[in-house]
């Protein structure tokens, strides 16, 4: 860019210094024309001869008056290249700073899901054998084949039941299912930030960070949500999660 301003200065330049350059050999030869006009024509009166130095004279000032408004014009060119570059350097710096601070927004986010606690346990939990020994727990409750997949409202259907014997087991039921919840809600946050995203940077870091985790426990909890789904009222359900494992899925 700064190549290209010397570039146009260096060409302005030139061009003005051809102007000046015609305009005094365009003077020159009006301020001697009285002097071959006379030498040619000696009955001229001076009045005549008057009119052609006028003629000169007013050449000069009109070639003068040309080239200061060139010169003039040449500078605000100058001065309106010289502005844009500034705007784009402005602009950029701007676009990269927005960048910068949507990315650090992203990374705060995903610090507040995922480094927690209670997010370790969740996962733990959904990972693990107690998963499928609670929803067989729920199938045995509500008589339900072995086959039959169950679904979030099960797990309160069975809670709500009152039996008359010790109902401890309900209370670390009831715990496991809320786990379920805190889990998904979390990724399903994680889909709504990703999906408000247009820097593909920032989704390349959170499949790097965390599309194993994603995968693996979207394929156990699918069955669990699709049934879920069944009920109108839950049917776009974990909707942002859906789409964030087949996002993982579709760039492995």
């Amino acid at each position: 860019m700064r190549e290209n301003i010397i570039d146009v200065r260096k060409e302005k330049n030139k061009s003005f210094g051809v102007i000046l350059v015609l305009i005094m050999v365009v003077w020159l030869l009006f301020s001697i024309a009285p002097f071959i006009v006379r030498f040619f024509m000696p009955h001229l009166s001076a009045m005549e001869l008057l009119n052609v130095s006028f003629s000169a004279a007013t050449a000069l000032f009109t070639g003068i008056a040309f080239a200061v408004a060139f010169h003039s014009l040449s500078k605000q060119q100058e001065s309106l290249i010289e502005q844009q570059k500034n705007l784009k350097i402005q602009q950029e710096s701007l676009l990269k700073q927005t960048k910068l601070g949507i990315f650090s927004v992203f990374i705060d986010s995903m610090k507040m899901v995922t480094n927690s606690q209670s997010f370790k346990q969740c996962q733990d939990y959904i990972l693990s054998d107690d998963y499928y020994d609670d929803k067989d727990i729920i199938k045995q409750k509500l008589k339900m084949s072995k086959g039959d997949e169950i679904s979030l409202d099960d797990y309160s259907k069975v809670l709500d039941q009152s039996s008359g014997k010790d109902e401890n087991w309900k209370k670390g039921l009831r715990i496991n299912r809320d786990k379920i919840k805190t889990f998904c809600m979390r990724m399903e946050f994680m889909g709504i930030i990703i999906s408000g995203l247009e820097d593909k940077t920032a989704e390349k870091l959170m499949l790097d960070l965390y599309g194993h985790t994603i995968k693996k426990t979207y394929k156990r909890l699918e069955p669990l949500i699709e049934k879920t789904r069944e009920n109108s009222n839950s049917k776009d359900l974990y909707e942002y999660y859906t789409q964030l494992y087949k996002l993982v899925s579709d760039k492995k």
